[in-house]
């Protein structure tokens, strides 16, 4: 079983699409649970109109910091994979299920102020990574303009470049409200935009790289 965490500092980066459609695909691989730490309406009325197929859980940080580290042990006997919605501040509740996780996803934009929001949550997985050896950590550019320059690109990819296992994919999930409106309508990606459903495809081949599916 894999333990995906998605998870920025950002807000608005696209962290709850990005775990929103990887669970739809994982769903038809496997048993899977979404579990959504942020109080955005969005992700309960997603899951609500979104056809059943996924176990879906809601835990409040603020409420039960210590919950979610609990809930991921308990879950790991009864699913194939877990997605983690999780917000990217170094947190008692975050550190806690990296020391779990498998695949680590941050969701990133090419913006140069965001730099160092960026660097602070990878030198939070490096420290992680020293005792969780099996973490992979992914940059993936999300809600991105569709000119860019390389040299933006090259930066992030920088970030990432002492981080043991990590990943800068070269997926690159450019702005769309496509996305929003699937969200909006309780659909996947794929189904909404089969143009943007094949870009995400390319996402998730790469991020699913060397992971065993269940049988």
């Amino acid at each position: 079983m894999t333990i995906f965490v998605v998870t920025s500092p950002k807000r608005g980066s696209g962290k709850s699409t990005l775990a929103m459609n990887l669970t739809e695909y994982l769903r038809l691989q496997g048993i899977t649970l979404y579990i959504d730490t942020d109080d955005n309406k969005q992700n309960f009325e997603w899951v609500a109109l979104h056809r059943k197929g996924f176990g879906f859980e809601h835990i409040s940080l603020k409420d039960h910091p210590d919950e979610l580290v609990h809930r991921v042990e308990r879950a790991k006997a009864q699913y194939d994979d877990i997605v983690i919605d999780i917000a990217g501040h170094d947190t008692y509740a975050l550190r806690s299920v990296l020391m779990q996780a498998d695949k680590l996803i941050i969701p990133m934009s090419v913006d140069s102020e965001d730099q160092d929001m960026y660097s602070e949550m990878l030198q939070l997985a490096i420290s992680v990574s020293q005792f969780n050896t099996q973490l992979k950590v992914y940059g993936v550019l999300t809600r991105v303009p569709q000119q860019i320059e390389i040299e933006q690109i090259a930066a992030n990819q920088n970030l990432l470049k002492d981080i043991p296992g990590s990943h800068f994919l070269n997926t690159i999930i450019y702005e769309d409200e496509a996305f929003n409106e699937a969200k909006d309508l309780g659909r996947s990606i794929w189904e909404h935009s089969p143009e943007q459903g094949k870009r995400f495809d390319q996402f998730i081949l790469e991020l699913m790289a060397n992971t065993v599916q269940p049988a």
